[in-house]
């Protein structure tokens, strides 16, 4: 966890004046040490289905849903897919600050990934304490008849809990 979660930061951030309370925040948590990350509550994932106009085709969204009455700061989300024969590359991404009871458009997802089972860590901070939850999309999963509308998007997808 401590490897994963500094080598990450220190792909996505160089220390400007910007990065460094979010550097000290990391190097409070590892002074600290895990202890114990606590369970993420009221935080999703959802894979959904959209008709792009420009290229009249149904792109596919993953979106990190917060359904929680408080922020979410330094979000970091690292997605990859894989099957027994195959495997895609490791995607990262970062969300400085996710608001209360909002969503943010993660990654457009290729139909042949769907064929695959993918993985999606997100760890975040919520009142300086780290927390991480990892969301499966099985392979496969994304078909017609589970397909179900999801309120706060507005759109029709799976929800990954």
């Amino acid at each position: 966890m401590v490897i994963f979660l500094t080598g990450f930061c220190n792909h996505l951030f160089s220390l400007t004046e910007e990065s460094k309370p979010v550097s000290q925040k990391i190097q409070h948590w590892l002074v600290l040490g895990p202890a114990e990350i606590p369970a993420v509550e009221n935080l999703i994932m959802a894979v959904t289905e959209e008709y792009n106009e420009v290229f009249k085709t149904n792109d596919h969204y993953v979106y990190l849903i917060n359904k929680k009455e408080i922020e979410l700061e330094m979000v970091l989300i690292l997605s990859s897919g894989s099957d027994r024969d195959r495997a895609t590359s490791v995607m990262r991404h970062k969300i400085e600050r996710l608001p209360p009871l909002s969503f943010a458009r993660v990654e457009l997802m290729q139909e042949e990934i769907l064929a695959l089972t993918n993985h999606f860590k997100v760890s975040f901070f919520e009142n300086n304490r780290l927390f991480e939850k990892e969301f499966i999309l099985e392979k496969n999963a994304f078909r017609e008849g589970a397909l179900r509308h999801i309120n706060i998007l507005n759109k029709r997808g799976i929800v990954l809990k």
